[in-house]
């Protein structure tokens, strides 16, 4: 399973869980990483679209 997977599933639990810990940077990020689609070759290569 890949960490983008568990990310997925888990986010509701991780956002109940660590609301009160969570940054502002630290939501864009998570935000980043599932707005993006990642290379299916397995590596740490991430292909993002822009938003604003």
């Amino acid at each position: 399973m890949r960490f983008i997977d568990i990310l997925r599933q888990h986010l509701d639990l991780f956002n109940q869980d660590y609301d009160h810990q969570i940054t502002a940077s630290m939501r864009q990020a998570i935000h980043a990483m599932l707005s993006c689609r990642s290379n299916t070759l397995r590596v740490s290569q991430w292909a993002c679209q822009a938003t604003s």
